[in-house]
């Protein structure tokens, strides 16, 4: 018998989240748009049976005439049906992986759970999504949580309040996910029956994901992966552990947790895994920053100017093979590598320009005017977008912050291409 995933594979989240992001945001207002003309073409004549059907699809059509093809039109009440439970589906995505509640927890949202709160009254305001957990809870309605949401999750809400509203209205009340599981096509929004509308089983929402995870041929090592609803939360305590140990007490509030010991045993792994977890993500990082490195037509920066002049070079058949073996016995060899979204480290502690000490470089000074004028900097082409922006790039300088005059990292892309 094959065990579910714990979590869902790097690979399979991005592709997955992403996707979802884009369809919440995008088609969203397609297919609501297609819905206002589906229920006014619906109550706009007589008919047996599923007559309404074919005058819905004609509205549809009539409606997408004037629309390219790039922008997405409903054009039948079929397609209308697909895109609405893959929007369904997206939502719950989005929501379960950036914020990380539970199936059930997602399930019993209400409209106007989104929601702003400020610390003591001042400082910035922080969005939040207000529910209630239900594991081991006594009580009928829960204990009421809040989870910080980002922008996707709050826009996913929002969705889901536009698509319920009409459910909402009839059954008088403010679930989010009400719906006619039981019902077939696009009758579940015609003549709507308030004792018909209900909150879907897991088993249902379980279906749809895997339906989802199929339209997107999601994939891990050359076979179709199956989404679960349990995998968004694994997956993203997963990824805020291996990323930052220290925010495990925060991880824990934002998942319900009363101790931080459930976060860490059942959700990022034991210590000692994390750990091994960890090592092998900075390992892998440093594997790949050398490869780079070693076969970049041109660095900039005193320590890439280094690099280019001591760097053996790579040929023939072979070539992919050998590099990726010359960086492993860099990093085995016991050579530091800091990487920071502008550049590269190679870290020695006699010339670290950030007064970092034998363990690394220090965080806290690490800044792009600071590892420009290093002699550990090392530098390509692949970072030169990195923190531009529109007040910066009018000066000439795409460092963000401006450094004002002091040695930057333009500069070391200046010397680069010039080959200095």
């Amino acid at each position: 018998m094959r065990h579910p995933w714990p979590y869902t594979p790097d690979t399979v989240a991005v592709k997955l989240v992403q996707s979802a992001i884009d369809i919440v945001t995008r088609d969203a207002p397609v297919v609501l748009r297609a819905w206002q003309t589906y229920r006014q073409a619906a109550a706009g004549g007589r008919g047996a049976g599923h007559a309404h059907t074919g005058r819905a699809t004609r509205a549809l059509q009539s409606a997408s005439a004037g629309f390219a093809d790039a922008q997405s039109p409903v054009r039948s009440v079929r397609e209308l049906v697909l895109r609405t439970d893959l929007l369904y589906a997206s939502c719950f995505a989005v929501i379960s992986y950036l914020v990380g509640p539970r199936v059930s927890e997602i399930l019993h949202l209400k409209a106007g759970c989104v929601q702003r709160r400020c610390a003591d009254g001042a400082g910035e305001p922080v969005t939040v999504i207000v529910g209630a957990i239900f594991k081991r809870q006594s009580g009928y309605h829960g204990r009421a949580h809040e989870w910080v949401a980002p922008p996707a999750a709050v826009q996913a809400v929002a969705v889901l309040e536009a698509l319920s509203a009409g459910h909402r209205a009839v059954a008088g009340r403010d679930e989010l996910w009400l719906r006619r599981w039981h019902g077939n096509g696009a009758t579940e929004w015609h003549e709507v029956r308030p004792e018909l509308l209900e909150i879907p089983s897991i088993a249902r929402i379980n279906i749809q994901l895997q339906r989802f995870a199929a339209w997107l041929g999601l994939a891990h090592e050359d076979r179709p992966w199956r989404l679960s609803t349990h995998q968004g939360r694994k997956t993203f305590a997963r990824f805020a552990a291996l990323r930052d140990r220290t925010c495990l007490f925060a991880l824990a509030q934002q998942l319900g947790h009363r101790e931080r010991a459930e976060t860490d045993h059942g959700y990022a792994g034991s210590d000692y895994r994390l750990n091994q977890e960890i090592d092998a993500e900075i390992l892998q990082q440093s594997i790949n920053a050398w490869e780079h490195m070693l076969a970049a037509p041109g660095l900039g920066g005193r320590a890439g100017e280094e690099i280019v002049a001591n760097r053996p070079r790579f040929r023939g058949k072979r070539m992919k093979e050998d590099l990726a073996s010359y960086a492993r016995l860099l990093v085995d060899a016991g050579l530091v590598l800091g990487i920071c979204d502008w550049g590269f480290c190679v870290y020695r502690e006699e010339h670290s320009a950030c007064l970092g000490n034998a363990a690394g470089p220090n965080p806290a000074r690490r800044e792009p005017s600071t590892c420009a004028r290093c002699k550990n900097f090392a530098v390509s082409q692949r970072h030169r977008p990195i923190g531009s922006s529109k007040s910066t790039a009018a000066s000439g300088c795409w460092t963000s912050p401006p450094c004002r005059g002091r040695p930057c990292v333009s500069s070391a892309h200046d010397s680069m291409r010039q080959g200095r």
